[in-house]
């Protein structure tokens, strides 16, 4: 690929540890992947771990890594969680974990399992609040975002209790883990734990990943959080392993879940005294985006040296009287823009697919969506890549069926399929004496849905028994019994559709599995919850996103809405490191723009209750010069 000067100095770098810190639009990820194309070229000997924090990184990575020979048996190219999830599979055992750990990943299972570790606890939760609006689910989220805190924190139950002086909180803690295990799964957060305890207590996993890796390379090292920072840290330390961070404080954003650019810029800079390297040169965006950038966070831009080599761009700003006026100004500006065609500064045509309307939330859209529907504009929102979400009842049977058949453990899903198929269940039912319900004759009488639970039981475990799996094989079958099923048409199209679509998330599986693994469907499954398998959809028409969605993409043209004081910055921002946060973001925000800029505040705002707000504009318009 090609480089600029500064860039080819960090990839020929001698080796050591290396911090880049790098602006938005500078090449980070050219740089970390070239620079990991000259590490393997060095020395044949030698492995890659690069980390990343999405799947689409970590693909984007491989793609433009795909020419050099043996690439998966000599890297590791994928997210944090997915390498944590990698030492369980294979070392899980050095710390009493006898299978691959089952990933509850989905929020109301997690909150269902809270709910029974509250009422062990003796803790009941307010159904609604003083105005009758339902906050349960509100309040179990809450609770669950505090275990996260905790656990990405790395504390022992000692140190728990020495650090939250809430006793409710304690109980609590303890018992949703001990709910977490008693169903055989873990969360997300307990991978770090997990992977992090193998390469503590089991010094000799530890020496076995630094033969396989000489170099480890992260990406967007701003967003570590302190396990992250850990895990990565302790496979380095006393050891010839060297470490690559590559990052941008000024887009971090993440603060709410624990992490800090402290990590990469203080912790890192300090415990390894890296060789430090700085990318200033924007080759993204247009020089009026980059001056707004500037004025948002002096000293985040470089221009002067490469002025010749930027399109001029174009910013503009509207302050609209409400958000039905600003919501008009954005659609006629569409609409100008596609009627124009065609711009010397954007390559090719202008179309919807080349813009984004971003929010700082998702409620910013709403009179924009009106609008929208009303003049035919084709738009979806824009939602970050994870686990498939199944709408047919048929698919739903056999992924509740797959979870139980991997993990016997698990009643919370062996009584939502008792829910669905309309079987009996008791609370003192074990899933294996489940399945043994769904294998009897009495379950095919009438219910269509246990005739479908018991076909697909009988397959999974005929593929749980074959050393490779080879699902596509099943679900051959079973989208024939669905065709010749006695159900509705649309559920039994969409049930069709949908596993048609499993056989695409099972390819992506086993061409993303490594080189020494068995095919089996505990790895499929793990790889479903991870994200790992999700096709990259191209959605037709306009983009509407919040700004944590947008990290690391780009537009030629982007429109930020809803710039009001309370809004963005969010009103939640009262410290001085929050009110940086937001500032973070609507950094982020302007620098996706690669060409055209358009922001816009509406003076008046409508309340959730139907009241209206008169509201300030934000400060950070008054800091860019627009006010």
């Amino acid at each position: 690929m090609k480089l600029s000067p500064s860039q080819k100095k960090i990839v020929s770098a001698s080796d050591g540890n290396i911090l880049v810190t790098a602006t938005a639009g500078s090449g980070k990820t050219r740089v970390l992947t070239e620079r990991i194309r000259h590490l393997l070229a060095k020395n044949p000997l030698d492995g890659v771990l690069a980390l990343t924090f999405t799947n689409k990184a970590s693909e984007e990575m491989t793609t433009r890594l795909n020419d050099i020979k043996d690439l998966r048996h000599r890297s590791f190219i994928g997210t944090i969680h997915s390498f944590a999830l990698e030492i369980i599979e294979k070392h899980g055992h050095h710390i009493g974990l006898e299978s691959i750990p089952h990933v509850f990943e989905r929020d109301e299972d997690r909150m269902r399992l809270l709910e029974e570790s509250l009422v062990k606890c003796g803790i009941e939760l307010a159904e609604t609040d003083s105005k009758g609006n339902d906050i349960r689910k509100k309040q179990l989220f809450a609770w669950l975002e505090r275990i996260s805190l905790a656990k990405r924190k790395l504390l022992s139950d000692q140190e728990i209790e020495s650090e939250y002086p809430d006793e409710d909180f304690h109980s609590i803690y303890r018992e949703y883990n001990k709910t977490l295990r008693a169903h055989g799964g873990t969360d997300f957060d307990d991978l770090l734990i997990f992977a992090h305890r193998i390469i503590t207590e089991a010094p000799n996993v530890k020496k076995i990943y630094n033969r396989a890796y000489s170099h480890i390379c992260v990406d967007e090292a701003q967003d570590l959080n302190f396990a992250q920072y850990e895990l990565i840290s302790t496979l380095c330390r006393n050891s010839n392993v060297t470490l690559m961070m590559v990052g941008d404080p000024d887009q971090s954003i993440y603060g709410f879940n624990g992490s800090s650019p402290s990590f990469m810029t203080h912790k890192f800079a300090t415990e390894f005294a890296p060789t430090r390297f700085i990318l200033t040169e924007n080759f993204r965006s247009s020089k009026e985006i980059l001056y707004l950038a500037e004025l948002l966070k002096p000293g985040s831009q470089l221009t002067k040296k490469t002025e010749k080599t930027y399109y001029a761009g174009r910013v503009l700003f509207q302050e609209a009287s409400d958000e039905e006026f600003e919501a008009h100004w954005v659609v006629l500006q569409i609409s100008n823009l596609l009627k124009e065609s065609e711009c010397e500064e954007i390559e090719g045509e202008i179309t919807l697919e080349k813009m984004v309307v971003l929010g700082r939330n998702r409620f910013v859209f709403q009179a924009l969506e009106k609008l929208l529907k009303r003049d035919n504009y084709e738009y979806y929102f824009k939602k970050s890549p994870g686990p498939p979400i199944f709408e047919s009842q048929s698919v739903q049977i056999f992924d509740l069926l797959l979870r139980i058949v991997i993990n016997l453990h698990d009643r919370l899903h062996s009584r939502q399929l008792a829910s669905l198929c309309n079987l009996p269940w008791t609370d003192d039912t074990d899933a294996l004496t489940f399945l043994n319900k769904i294998h009897s004759e009495k379950c095919h009488i009438d219910s269509v849905p246990a005739q479908f639970a018991s076909l697909f039981l009988h397959e999974l475990e005929k593929q749980q028994n074959l050393r490779e799996a080879d699902l596509p094989a099943s679900i051959e079958q079973f989208i024939e019994a669905i065709q010749n099923a006695t159900i509705d048409d649309d559920e039994k199209e969409r049930a069709i559709v949908e596993f048609s679509d499993l056989n695409v998330h099972w390819q992506r599986y086993v061409r993303g599995i490594s080189s020494n693994s068995n095919l089996s469907l505990s790895g499929f499954r793990s790889a479903l919850a991870m994200g790992k398998t999700q096709p990259e959809m191209v959605p037709k028409g306009l983009a509407l996103s919040t700004v944590h969605t947008m990290k690391g993409l780009e537009y030629d043209i982007v429109f930020l809405m809803g710039m009001g004081q309370g809004c963005f910055p969010d009103y939640r921002a009262k410290s001085k490191s929050a009110l940086e946060e937001e500032r973070n973001n609507a950094f982020v925000a302007i620098t996706r723009a690669k060409r055209f800029l358009y922001i816009s505040y509406p003076k008046m705002k409508m309340m959730p209750w139907g009241g209206k707000r008169i509201q300030d504009p934000s400060q950070f318009l008054g800091e860019m010069g627009l006010l």
